[in-house]
C-alpha cells in the first residue's frame, strides 16, 4: 500500500531546496520513509506501528501523541529510550495548544541541538542493535520463525 510520507529532509541532500531542512514527500511505505538517508526527523502520533518503524530505522523523533496507547509510547521515547522529544503546551497560557513557536524550537532542537544530537546517537544504537535482533540468527528472527512454524504446524493439522 503506498502512501504519501511528510519528512524532513536534511541540508545538502538530492531532496527538497538547496537550504535543507524542508519538508519532502515520499509516496511509499512509511518504512521507506523513515530508512531513507535524507530523513533527519520524525513527526510521529507514536502509534504502535510507528513507533517500531522508528526505533528500527534510528530516526530521531518529535512525538505528538494523540490518544490511547501513544501518550505512553511517547513517554517511552523521550523519556526513557531517548530517541524522542515532546513539543510542549502551555496549558495555563495557551489552554493546551502547542502554538507554532514551540514546533518550530521543538524541530530546531531535535536537527541541530544538543538533545537533537544526543537522540540522534541514540538513534544509531538502536538501528544497530535492531538489525542485529532481525538478523537471521538474531533472537527476534528466531522467535518470529518459531511461531510461524507453529502456525503452519496448526494450520496443516487442520
Amino acid at each position: 500500500m503506498a502512501t504519501a510520507r511528510l519528512a524532513t529532509c536534511r541540508k545538502g541532500s538530492s531532496r527538497g531546496p538547496e537550504a535543507g531542512g524542508s519538508p519532502c514527500r515520499f509516496g511509499h511505505p512509511r518504512w521507506r520513509s523513515l530508512n531513507h538517508l535524507a530523513v533527519g526527523g520524525f513527526l510521529s502520533h507514536c502509534g504502535w506501528n510507528s513507533t517500531l518503524e522508528t526505533v528500527a530505522a534510528g530516526v530521531p523523533t518529535l512525538a505528538w501523541p494523540l490518544y490511547a496507547e501513544q501518550r505512553m509510547n511517547a513517554v517511552m521515547l523521550s523519556q526513557r529510550v531517548g530517541l524522542a522529544l515532546r513539543p510542549m503546551a502551555d496549558d495555563k497560557i495557551n489552554d493546551g495548544v502547542i502554538l507554532q513557536e514551540e514546533v518550530a524550537a521543538a524541530v530546531t532542537e531535535l536537527m541541530v541541538g544538543e538533545k537533537g544530537a544526543e537522540a540522534r546517537q541514540k538513534g544509531r544504537e538502536l538501528r544497530e542493535a535492531a538489525a542485529k535482533a532481525w538478523a537471521p540468527d538474531g533472537p527476534s528472527r528466531k522467535a518470529f520463525e518459531a511461531v510461524v512454524s507453529k502456525w503452519k504446524m496448526a494450520h496443516h493439522a487442520d
